[in-house]
């Protein structure tokens, strides 16, 4: 390779001789085709409103993910559990962290009170309890309930309105 004195490499900008801090802008919308692969000093970069990644601290000019209050490369926009990358998939925020859906339902999903597992679909939400949607069901004769359902709590369980009207007809 060739040799180049340090003073051969300035600032497009300012002018300034440029360090290791020297950035280089490789595509930006309204710049032309003169400001790229042009090499910049940190401060010049800065000014061309270029977004810095919230993971690896470094500018990013290719596709950019907005997230969190942060911009990111696509690739570092990650679940915090598992690390791995969204890629466009859905995330879910808890306090000030992204999570991919299985593990914002592991860490912080409703337990349903039959089964006992995470509810990673639609919740039922009654006597500040949640259900799974089909194990919502009647404690004393089975049938299954829907948000529509008339029921009563009776030994902190939900009873059919159906039931009710039975044992009181007996």
């Amino acid at each position: 390779g060739e040799v180049y004195h340090p003073y051969h490499f300035n600032c497009t900008a300012c002018g300034v001789e440029l360090n290791s801090d020297a950035r280089e802008v490789k595509s930006r919308p309204g710049f032309t085709a003169n400001d790229m692969n042009e090499l910049y000093c940190l401060r010049c970069h800065d000014k061309m409103g270029v977004p810095i990644c919230g993971a690896c601290r470094r500018p990013i000019e290719e596709r950019v993910v907005t997230a969190l209050g942060k911009h990111w490369h696509v690739e570092h926009f990650v679940c915090t559990k598992c690390e791995k990358p969204f890629l466009g998939h859905r995330h879910y925020e808890k306090k000030g962290l992204a999570y991919c859906e299985t593990h914002y339902h592991q860490l912080f999903g409703n337990l349903c009170f039959v089964c006992n597992q995470v509810i990673a679909g639609d919740v039922f939400t009654a006597m500040n309890k949640a259900w799974c949607v089909h194990h919502f069901a009647c404690s004393l004769c089975d049938q299954k309930m829907t948000h529509k359902t008339k029921f009563y709590e009776l030994d902190l369980k939900p009873v059919c309105k159906n039931v009710t009207i039975n044992c009181h007809m007996n």
